[in-house]
Protein backbone atom coordinates (compact mmCIF):
# COMPACT_ATOMS: atom_id res chain seq x y z
CA UNK A 1 0.00 0.00 0.00
CA UNK A 2 3.01 2.26 0.96
CA UNK A 3 4.83 1.24 -2.37
CA UNK A 4 8.05 1.48 -0.13
CA UNK A 5 11.59 0.46 -1.92
CA UNK A 6 14.26 1.72 0.72
CA UNK A 7 16.47 -0.75 2.60
CA UNK A 8 15.20 -3.68 4.51
CA UNK A 9 15.98 -3.29 8.28
CA UNK A 10 16.22 -5.44 11.11
CA UNK A 11 14.49 -3.67 13.65
CA UNK A 12 14.68 -0.28 15.58
CA UNK A 13 15.41 1.27 18.92
CA UNK A 14 13.93 4.20 20.73
CA UNK A 15 14.87 6.23 23.99
CA UNK A 16 12.30 8.93 25.34
CA UNK A 17 13.35 11.82 27.62
CA UNK A 18 11.23 14.93 29.00
CA UNK A 19 13.69 17.06 27.93
CA UNK A 20 16.53 16.97 25.87
CA UNK A 21 18.84 18.66 28.41
CA UNK A 22 18.35 15.27 30.46
CA UNK A 23 20.32 13.73 27.92
CA UNK A 24 23.14 16.46 27.76
CA UNK A 25 23.25 16.23 31.78
CA UNK A 26 23.77 12.60 31.82
CA UNK A 27 26.54 12.65 28.97
CA UNK A 28 28.59 15.42 30.72
CA UNK A 29 28.61 13.00 33.71
CA UNK A 30 31.93 11.41 34.30
CA UNK A 31 29.38 8.06 34.44
CA UNK A 32 27.16 8.95 31.26
CA UNK A 33 29.86 9.56 29.07
CA UNK A 34 32.01 5.99 30.37
CA UNK A 35 28.43 4.66 29.43
CA UNK A 36 28.04 6.13 26.72
CA UNK A 37 31.64 4.85 25.47
CA UNK A 38 30.94 1.50 26.47
CA UNK A 39 27.55 1.62 24.08
CA UNK A 40 29.31 2.27 21.19
CA UNK A 41 31.85 -0.40 21.85
CA UNK A 42 29.29 -2.83 22.19
CA UNK A 43 27.64 -1.77 19.26
CA UNK A 44 30.23 -2.89 17.07
CA UNK A 45 29.95 -5.95 17.36
CA UNK A 46 26.55 -6.21 16.61
CA UNK A 47 24.87 -3.30 14.37
CA UNK A 48 26.23 -1.93 11.09
CA UNK A 49 26.04 1.44 11.81
CA UNK A 50 27.41 2.65 8.62
CA UNK A 51 24.29 1.96 7.29
CA UNK A 52 22.19 2.57 10.26
CA UNK A 53 20.41 6.11 10.58
CA UNK A 54 19.59 7.77 13.89
CA UNK A 55 18.12 11.20 14.53
CA UNK A 56 16.22 13.07 17.46
CA UNK A 57 12.55 13.87 17.03
CA UNK A 58 9.49 15.31 18.80
CA UNK A 59 6.51 13.28 19.51
CA UNK A 60 3.31 14.10 18.75
CA UNK A 61 0.09 11.96 19.66
CA UNK A 62 -2.27 11.65 16.84
CA UNK A 63 -4.53 8.68 18.31
CA UNK A 64 -3.74 6.35 21.44
CA UNK A 65 -5.74 4.19 23.48
CA UNK A 66 -6.03 4.89 26.99
CA UNK A 67 -5.95 1.32 28.11
CA UNK A 68 -1.85 0.86 27.82
CA UNK A 69 -2.34 -1.53 25.23
CA UNK A 70 1.10 -2.67 23.71
CA UNK A 71 3.17 -4.95 21.56
CA UNK A 72 4.78 -7.12 23.93
CA UNK A 73 5.28 -10.79 22.79
CA UNK A 74 2.11 -11.58 24.68
CA UNK A 75 -0.04 -8.87 23.29
CA UNK A 76 -2.13 -9.08 20.30
CA UNK A 77 -1.23 -6.15 19.04
CA UNK A 78 2.07 -5.63 17.23
CA UNK A 79 4.11 -2.10 16.41
CA UNK A 80 4.09 -0.69 12.66
CA UNK A 81 7.16 2.61 12.30
CA UNK A 82 7.47 3.86 8.49
CA UNK A 83 10.24 6.18 7.61
CA UNK A 84 9.74 7.83 4.24
CA UNK A 85 11.68 10.91 3.52
CA UNK A 86 9.61 14.07 1.67
CA UNK A 87 9.57 14.73 -1.62
CA UNK A 88 12.72 16.87 -2.24
CA UNK A 89 11.01 19.98 -3.66
CA UNK A 90 9.11 20.28 -0.23
CA UNK A 91 10.38 22.98 2.28
CA UNK A 92 10.90 21.12 5.69
CA UNK A 93 8.89 23.39 7.76
CA UNK A 94 5.57 23.36 5.71
CA UNK A 95 6.01 19.76 5.16
CA UNK A 96 5.57 18.59 9.04
CA UNK A 97 2.80 21.60 9.18
CA UNK A 98 1.13 19.69 6.63
CA UNK A 99 2.07 15.86 7.76
CA UNK A 100 0.58 17.20 11.73
CA UNK A 101 -2.05 19.68 10.32
CA UNK A 102 -3.56 18.04 7.76
CA UNK A 103 -2.47 14.26 7.63
CA UNK A 104 -2.73 14.10 11.85
CA UNK A 105 -6.32 15.71 11.42
CA UNK A 106 -7.42 13.38 8.83
CA UNK A 107 -6.73 10.48 10.76
CA UNK A 108 -8.38 11.84 13.85
CA UNK A 109 -11.45 12.32 11.92
CA UNK A 110 -11.87 8.88 10.46
CA UNK A 111 -10.69 7.32 13.54
CA UNK A 112 -13.38 5.08 13.48
CA UNK A 113 -12.73 3.54 10.03
CA UNK A 114 -8.89 2.89 11.43
CA UNK A 115 -7.39 -0.59 12.36
CA UNK A 116 -4.41 2.04 14.28
CA UNK A 117 -5.14 1.13 18.16
CA UNK A 118 -2.06 4.29 18.49
CA UNK A 119 -0.99 7.08 15.90
CA UNK A 120 2.31 8.75 16.87
CA UNK A 121 4.54 11.28 14.45
CA UNK A 122 7.88 11.86 15.23
CA UNK A 123 8.58 14.98 13.97
CA UNK A 124 12.80 15.06 13.17
CA UNK A 125 14.49 17.87 14.89
CA UNK A 126 18.20 18.31 14.53
CA UNK A 127 20.89 18.84 17.79
CA UNK A 128 23.57 18.78 18.50
CA UNK A 129 23.63 15.33 20.05
CA UNK A 130 22.33 14.04 16.74
CA UNK A 131 24.93 15.28 14.94
CA UNK A 132 27.47 13.95 17.92
CA UNK A 133 25.66 10.40 17.80
CA UNK A 134 25.82 9.62 13.91
CA UNK A 135 29.49 11.36 13.71
CA UNK A 136 30.34 8.90 16.41
CA UNK A 137 29.14 5.64 14.39
CA UNK A 138 30.15 6.98 11.23
CA UNK A 139 26.20 7.23 10.12
CA UNK A 140 25.49 10.10 7.08
CA UNK A 141 23.12 13.03 7.43
CA UNK A 142 20.34 12.76 5.75
CA UNK A 143 18.54 15.92 4.40
CA UNK A 144 15.12 14.77 3.57
CA UNK A 145 14.46 13.13 6.47
CA UNK A 146 11.28 13.97 8.43
CA UNK A 147 10.59 12.25 10.84
CA UNK A 148 8.71 8.38 11.09
CA UNK A 149 4.86 7.18 11.88
CA UNK A 150 4.65 4.65 14.49
CA UNK A 151 1.14 2.49 15.01
CA UNK A 152 0.38 -0.25 17.10
CA UNK A 153 -2.31 -2.58 15.40
CA UNK A 154 -3.33 -6.07 15.32
CA UNK A 155 -4.67 -8.95 12.85
CA UNK A 156 -7.92 -8.47 14.35
CA UNK A 157 -7.85 -4.56 13.88
CA UNK A 158 -7.39 -4.87 10.40
CA UNK A 159 -10.04 -7.26 9.60
CA UNK A 160 -13.03 -5.50 11.43
CA UNK A 161 -11.42 -2.38 9.23
CA UNK A 162 -11.83 -4.11 6.43
CA UNK A 163 -15.54 -4.93 6.77
CA UNK A 164 -16.97 -0.96 7.70
CA UNK A 165 -18.36 0.48 4.80
CA UNK A 166 -16.31 3.37 2.90
CA UNK A 167 -13.10 1.73 4.52
CA UNK A 168 -11.43 1.40 1.46
CA UNK A 169 -11.92 4.61 0.16
CA UNK A 170 -11.25 6.87 3.19
CA UNK A 171 -8.21 4.57 3.50
CA UNK A 172 -7.14 5.25 -0.63
CA UNK A 173 -7.70 9.22 0.96
CA UNK A 174 -4.92 8.77 3.51
CA UNK A 175 -2.92 6.92 1.25
CA UNK A 176 -3.50 9.80 -1.81
CA UNK A 177 -2.15 12.53 1.24
CA UNK A 178 1.13 10.56 1.90
CA UNK A 179 1.89 10.41 -1.86
CA UNK A 180 2.02 14.41 -1.83
CA UNK A 181 4.66 14.60 0.70
CA UNK A 182 6.35 11.25 1.32
CA UNK A 183 8.64 9.80 -1.14
CA UNK A 184 7.89 5.88 -1.32
CA UNK A 185 11.87 5.31 -3.18
CA UNK A 186 13.59 6.18 -0.05
CA UNK A 187 10.86 5.28 2.45
CA UNK A 188 11.04 1.46 4.92
CA UNK A 189 8.31 -0.10 6.48
CA UNK A 190 8.89 -1.81 9.73
CA UNK A 191 6.33 -4.46 11.73
CA UNK A 192 7.02 -6.25 14.85
CA UNK A 193 7.28 -6.74 18.72
CA UNK A 194 8.71 -4.65 21.05
CA UNK A 195 11.02 -5.05 24.18
CA UNK A 196 11.34 -2.84 26.90
CA UNK A 197 15.05 -3.16 28.11
CA UNK A 198 13.94 0.07 30.70
CA UNK A 199 10.09 1.53 31.54
CA UNK A 200 10.19 4.52 33.81
CA UNK A 201 7.76 6.96 33.68
CA UNK A 202 9.20 9.89 31.42
CA UNK A 203 7.60 12.97 33.44
CA UNK A 204 9.07 13.71 36.63
CA UNK A 205 9.80 16.71 38.88
CA UNK A 206 10.70 19.15 38.13
CA UNK A 207 8.76 19.13 34.60
CA UNK A 208 10.22 20.77 32.53
CA UNK A 209 8.94 24.70 31.76
CA UNK A 210 8.33 27.34 28.95
CA UNK A 211 11.56 29.15 28.14
CA UNK A 212 11.61 33.17 28.86
CA UNK A 213 12.23 35.47 26.46
CA UNK A 214 15.17 36.47 27.39
CA UNK A 215 16.48 32.95 27.52
CA UNK A 216 14.84 32.59 24.18
CA UNK A 217 17.19 35.22 22.40
CA UNK A 218 20.08 33.82 24.30
CA UNK A 219 19.62 30.43 22.73
CA UNK A 220 18.67 32.20 19.56
CA UNK A 221 22.25 34.32 19.41
CA UNK A 222 23.81 31.05 20.27
CA UNK A 223 22.44 29.08 17.47
CA UNK A 224 23.50 32.06 15.14
CA UNK A 225 26.59 31.92 16.39
CA UNK A 226 26.92 27.99 16.04
CA UNK A 227 25.84 28.29 12.59
CA UNK A 228 28.02 30.33 11.45
CA UNK A 229 30.79 28.61 12.61
CA UNK A 230 29.61 24.92 11.99
CA UNK A 231 26.71 25.16 9.03
CA UNK A 232 24.24 23.87 11.47
CA UNK A 233 22.22 25.86 14.77
CA UNK A 234 22.25 22.44 17.19
CA UNK A 235 18.19 23.27 16.90
CA UNK A 236 16.58 21.31 20.06
CA UNK A 237 13.38 21.01 21.08
CA UNK A 238 11.74 21.20 24.12
CA UNK A 239 8.99 18.53 24.50
CA UNK A 240 9.41 14.93 24.69
CA UNK A 241 12.27 13.74 23.05
CA UNK A 242 12.43 10.50 21.45
CA UNK A 243 16.18 9.18 20.00
CA UNK A 244 15.20 6.91 17.53
CA UNK A 245 17.96 4.90 14.88
CA UNK A 246 17.89 1.63 12.56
Amino acid sequence: GFGVTGEPYDGLATSYWADISDLEAALDSRQGALAYQAILEDEENFIDTRRSYLSFGMVHPIARDRSGIGARKRDKYFRGAYFPEKLPQLDMTEMQRHWIAVHGGMSQEFTAWSSNKQYLQIHCRETELSERFRRDREMKFRPHYFGHADVLTSSEEIRLRGSLPDADEIGQWSLDDIDSFADPATGWFIIGKEYSVIDRAIYQEPIPIPRTNKQLKRIAKARAKRLRKTGSDGYGPRSIEECVWL
